[in-house]
């Protein structure tokens, strides 16, 4: 029962400890989150086209994050289901701590 205070304590102490992802798109844009979560990847996408009104919408500043991931297969799945609901050039950037 001892362990169990210790194993808490840092468990706390991990949780609380933030650190600063960056991920670079293809195009050279820089994408920073600071979270006390763990991420792998970063989610982009340049555009998004609406079946409805068969408009595209490509976005002003040449990609937008739609998410950030904490593993490869999140980030792969991720990447499908974006991809599905209309986004373009969706693609899926390891990121690295700083």
């Amino acid at each position: 029962m001892g362990n169990t205070a210790t194993t808490n304590e840092h468990r706390n102490e991990t949780m609380t400890t933030k650190h600063t992802y960056t991920a670079t798109a293809q195009d050279g844009t820089v994408h920073t989150r600071t979270t006390a979560r763990t991420y792998t990847h970063c989610i982009l996408a340049s555009g998004i086209h609406h079946p409805a009104t068969n408009e595209t919408v490509q976005y002003s500043d040449g990609c937008e994050v739609l998410g950030w991931a904490g593993s490869p297969e999140l980030a792969a799945k991720r990447v499908a289901t974006d991809k599905k609901h209309g986004f373009l050039n969706v693609q899926a950037v390891p990121c690295t701590v700083n």
